[in-house]
């Protein structure tokens, strides 16, 4: 179910602005959309996948808002794995640098 929610979340993010906003938005997301769908058909795992979403998000957002704009918190994932594909949730907690 959870997999299911992020999956509409994440559609819904891409809805807001002109036709090439959206679909640039698309573009940087479906990717990550995908693997999600494959999360929940089973194909992919989640504690391989995971990582690799939460990047290619992370980048998404950063073409879109500044860094200076989002909570310590949260913006401390800013530059974190820049290649989405080798990322991991150490890389993401900053134990590892990709």
């Amino acid at each position: 179910k959870f997999v299911n929610d992020l999956q509409v979340d994440l559609a819904a993010c891409c809805t807001k602005g002109s036709k090439d906003v959206q679909a640039a938005c698309s573009n940087d997301v479906s990717k990550a959309y995908d693997l999600l769908a494959g999360v929940n058909a089973g194909s992919h795992s989640a504690e391989i996948a995971g990582p690799k979403v939460a990047a290619m998000l992370i980048h998404a957002v950063e073409k879109r808002v500044q860094q200076k704009r989002v909570k310590k918190t949260h913006s401390r994932f800013f530059g974190k794995c820049k290649d989405a594909e080798q990322c991991t949730m150490e890389a993401l907690s900053g134990r590892a640098e990709m």
